[in-house]
């Protein structure tokens, strides 16, 4: 991915992003990035970071919520799983992407984290006495260190929203009315504090797993320049998904979906979506409005085999989505039907009259749902 030059994006004010290196130095952040930081503007040290892990302390210090540093470092799992982890770990991986994802069941995210750790080791802890821990080592554990920091980052939401209700009810009681009285109101996103350990735990782990992807990603025991294209790679990742909501917090249009909408979309791009399910309410109201009467009176008036073609017909538009349900099921009445008296004929026996009404019946609602799904065409 190529970044944008800062040339091209809005200068923040001092306002906005205050002193970076005293930031991140207050955070505990790594001193190198602290130099790299202190030598160029802001805007400039996020958009040529060489570094991944750096782009989450910076994201981290800007106020970006801990779930946008989870999501990035996801992405970066996500694509370890598609470009290097041998198919017996893959399961494993995907657990852990799955619980991280979810952000639901912190005791899930623990047991994929602890059976990630059980078949990578400790490749973190390997010295010279060792040999190079494989890359499938580094994968895995990238993929614990995900799972890890998600089930802290459940924690530390927790504990806000604990510490928000306990709030509430002390103001309920300071005034003497019931708690239910008090609105809590939304419960604001955890942003990192370098004061709370769960939130400090919660960054550790992303940064823990995106320098743990360069690894799996490089040659086996690869070090210094060897490790600049790896490391490429993941911070190209990691920018991809923080940069977009990096902009819209400076421009005040962060939202609460807009944070988790960049999370689905970065696995949910390969997918393509059925746009005819998506008019299917339309359809089915059409249908109940028109077929279900019409159905109806025809078997009032005692028509009840072309009562059937419109009741069916609805059926056929619920079980299928959209028309095509509806018009194959017409389609292939008719031609059944049709087919039928011809045959009759051929044998010198008179069409049938009934059939001759359900064929009209057919072929009006054939044409209406053909007619539909033209215009749903034209209007998108």
């Amino acid at each position: 991915m190529k970044r944008r030059p800062s040339l091209d994006r809005p200068v923040a004010s001092k306002a906005v992003v205050g002193d970076p290196s005293g930031k991140l130095k207050a955070a505990g952040a790594p001193a190198e990035l602290r130099r790299w930081v202190a030598k160029r503007p802001i805007d400039e040290a996020w958009d040529q970071t060489p570094r991944g892990d750096w782009l989450l302390w910076l994201a981290a210090i800007e106020g970006l919520p801990l779930v946008c540093l989870v999501d990035a470092a996801m992405a970066v799992v996500d694509h370890l799983v598609r470009d290097g982890v041998p198919a017996a770990d893959v399961p494993l991986v995907e657990r852990a992407l799955n619980a991280a994802r979810a952000l639901k069941d912190a005791a899930e995210c623990r047991e994929a984290a602890k059976a990630c750790e059980a078949e990578a080791g400790a490749p973190d802890r390997m010295d010279y006495r060792t040999a190079p821990p494989e890359r499938r080592q580094w994968a895995l554990f990238a993929a614990a260190q995900l799972a890890r920091s998600a089930d802290l980052l459940i924690a530390a939401d927790a504990r806000q929203q604990g510490e928000r209700d306990i709030e509430g009810r002390a103001r309920a009681a300071l005034i003497g009315v019931g708690e239910q009285i008090i609105s809590r109101g939304d419960f604001d996103v955890p942003r990192f504090n370098p004061d709370d350990e769960l939130m400090v735990g919660t960054l550790y782990g992303a940064e823990g797993a995106v320098q743990a992807a360069v690894r799996a990603l490089a040659e086996r025991g690869a070090e210094g320049e060897a490790l600049r294209d790896p490391q490429e790679t993941v911070a190209n990742l990691v920018f991809e998904v923080l940069d977009p909501l990096r902009e819209a917090l400076r421009g005040g249009r962060l939202t609460g979906a807009m944070v988790r909408r960049v999370q689905a979309a970065a696995f949910k791009a390969d997918r393509e979506e059925d746009a005819i399910p998506a008019q299917k309410p339309r359809l089915v109201i059409w249908s109940a409005g028109i077929l279900v009467p019409l159905g109806g009176a025809h078997f009032y008036t005692g028509h009840s085999q072309t009562g059937l073609v419109f009741l069916g017909s609805f059926v056929a538009a619920l079980l299928v989505p959209g028309q095509a349900g509806a018009i194959l099921f017409c389609a292939v009445l008719d031609v059944v039907l049709a087919t039928g008296d011809q045959l009759r004929e051929g044998e010198g026996k008179p069409a049938r009259p009934e059939s001759e009404r359900i064929v009209r019946a057919g072929a009006a609602v054939l044409a209406a749902h053909v007619a539909w799904w033209l215009l749903s065409s034209m209007n998108g």
